[in-house]
């Protein structure tokens, strides 16, 4: 009796806590966008920071209630598949009502969750369009936000950070091979084309340099910029006949570097290594970078590790028995 008390204290704590989040959320929804001039460009990325700038960032114990709701929303949805219309009507409004709370618990993690999408995505400018990037950046954050389990102790940013940066380096990697130019580019292309077309049907010949300059209005500079970006690239589906077989020029190509993805994983992998060693003393700091290799990439022995240290093989071993246990407590306190 007093442990069903308890229960239904706290799924009313949890439904206040919850409904104060949503009313927040609606309400913030509701403020006014602030104008952002349209640039030459177009840029979208200055009107969509407005757009997400109207809310307040989640903390994390919200974020935990969010998540709850999200995970009780998946259980209900299970249930309703599992009772195949066996369920009373009133368990049914229940499980629809979890239903729609997930929905929106999760569009709300999404949604006050995307600036963190686009300081991520800032930092691989360059290899893509800002507003590319983002959009990538956001999918993986959908993913997170499906996959997250506030029970492992993982702070969400902490989980969200992967997902963000595997969904923007896969897509940099499948992008790769693109070649993209400014918008006002292919503009003077198109014209270039059209112009130099043009010439050659009526005068029977290319034209040249000096004539197209004066029939674009341009200089030889800006001559020399667009002829560059008329540059045929041939595909890497392009096959090279030859006389044994037909060869693909990926695979001439290709080489042993890893993908875009791997080596951000690994960064990110070596970075929060360096910090959870951090925990330990500067004794057992050593112990386990000589273990796994962490200075010069190659592990040692406990033999090897004792004969530097001065110690057993078997009290290395006990060394890093006490030492393990510590490196997944701290795995806590450093998330």
């Amino acid at each position: 009796m007093i442990e069903t008390i308890e229960r239904t204290q706290e799924t009313d704590e949890l439904s206040k806590e919850f409904n104060s989040i949503v009313d927040r959320f609606n309400k913030e929804s509701n403020k006014e966008i602030p104008y952002v001039p349209v640039t030459e460009d177009a840029n979208p990325v200055p009107q969509f920071m407005a757009d997400i700038g109207r809310y307040t960032p989640l903390n994390q114990n919200e974020i935990v209630v969010l998540s709850i709701i999200k995970d009780k929303a998946n259980e209900s949805s299970l249930e309703c598949i599992r009772g195949n219309g066996n369920l009373s009507s009133e368990r049914k409004q229940e499980l629809i009502k979890d239903i729609q709370d997930g929905i929106t618990a999760k569009e709300i993690l999404t949604t006050l969750n995307l600036p963190f999408v686009v300081s991520t995505a800032k930092s691989f400018i360059g290899r893509l369009p800002l507003e590319d990037l983002i959009s990538a950046g956001s999918i993986g954050l959908r993913r997170c936000v499906d996959k997250y389990d506030y029970k492992l102790g993982f702070k969400f940013l902490t989980y969200a950070k992967w997902w963000i940066i595997q969904s923007i380096g896969r897509v940099i990697a499948h992008d790769i091979n693109t070649i993209r130019l400014p918008d006002g580019m292919y503009t003077s292309l198109r014209r270039y084309k059209k112009v130099k077309g043009n010439f050659k049907q009526k005068n029977g010949r290319e034209p040249s340099e000096e004539e197209l300059c004066i029939e674009l209005g341009i200089t030889p500079t800006d001559l020399q910029n667009i002829k560059m970006a008329d540059i045929k690239y041939l595909s890497m589906d392009f096959e090279e006949d030859n006389d044994d077989d037909d060869v693909h020029l990926e695979e001439k190509l290709t080489n042993n570097e890893e993908s875009v993805e791997i080596q951000v994983e690994k960064k990110e992998l070596k970075k929060y290594t360096r910090e959870l060693v951090q925990i330990l003393s500067p004794g057992e700091q050593k112990i386990v970078n000589l273990r796994f290799g962490l200075e010069d990439g190659e592990p040692k022995t406990l033999q090897e590790i004792g004969d530097i240290i001065g110690r057993t093989r078997e009290a290395v071993r006990q060394r890093l028995d006490k030492i393990i246990p510590k490196l997944k407590d701290g795995t806590d306190k450093l998330i």
